[in-house]
């Protein structure tokens, strides 16, 4: 079996032009999850797949193997199957190999974090398709409300008002997929699907996503505060 990284970095952002490549202290975005998998010692090689020669280059810098992504699946509405499937077809991968799945958006990570995640996959390869990282909600999507011609309704089709104002201790804990990691099958792949029905749950601490200027900001000031592994790394290439 072998394991491979995969940091899907598409050229077009609408909310952060260039977002995958912009300066998070002084180093690309990339490079931290190029980092990350670096210091994963289950990682036997870091591939980069985008359709910008620009951010190929600079993955090469930080030692990633760059993989060319054709610009019919490098649009907004491209899935994440088409270049998974593209990168396994391009690396020859054998359906017993494993891609984890490192998004640039999730930039600071525990490298010892992604190692425990593929520990645990392996022990349940056998009856799990997949594995995907996730962190606890504070709040329950019981409590979501939206607004419909100027009044408040439950965000829940079926809920009442009543649930929306339940105590956090009586209503039923939540997560939501951060980006972490993702392990999947390469056999997975050839069903449509890359996580499948039965997906394992990793839970993390809360992680920070980057979808906008604040959230580079707070990751900015999270590092100012604080040494991290990967940017010592970094610091080092």
């Amino acid at each position: 079996m072998k394991i491979i990284s995969l940091i899907p970095a598409r050229s077009g952002s609408k909310q952060v032009p260039n977002k995958n490549i912009k300066l998070l202290s002084g180093f690309p975005l990339i490079s931290y999850s190029i980092a990350a998998s670096k210091l994963c010692s289950s990682i036997n090689e870091t591939y980069l797949t985008s359709d910008s020669d620009e951010y190929l280059e600079i993955g090469k810098k930080f030692d990633a193997i760059p993989i060319k992504r054709p610009e019919n699946i490098s649009q907004d509405t491209s899935t994440d199957l088409e270049y998974l499937i593209h990168a396994a077809t391009e690396l020859k991968l054998s359906q017993d190999d494993l891609i984890i799945l490192l998004r640039p958006t999730t930039p600071i990570r525990n490298p010892k974090i992604i190692e425990n995640a593929i520990k645990y996959f392996k022990l349940y390869i056998g009856s799990k398709d997949s594995l995907k990282s996730l962190h606890e909600l504070n709040e329950s999507p019981e409590k979501y409300v939206k607004i419909v011609k100027n009044l408040i309704k439950p965000y829940i089709s079926g809920k009442d008002l009543k649930s929306t104002n339940a105590r956090r201790q009586d209503s039923e804990k939540a997560y939501h997929p951060n980006g972490y990691i993702d392990v999947i099958k390469v056999s997975q792949l050839s069903r449509g699907d890359q996580y499948g029905n039965n997906q394992f749950p990793f839970i993390t601490d809360y992680t920070q996503e980057i979808d906008s200027i604040d959230d580079f900001e707070f990751c900015e000031w999270k590092l100012s505060k604080e040494e991290n592994i990967l940017v010592n790394w970094l610091k080092r290439v």
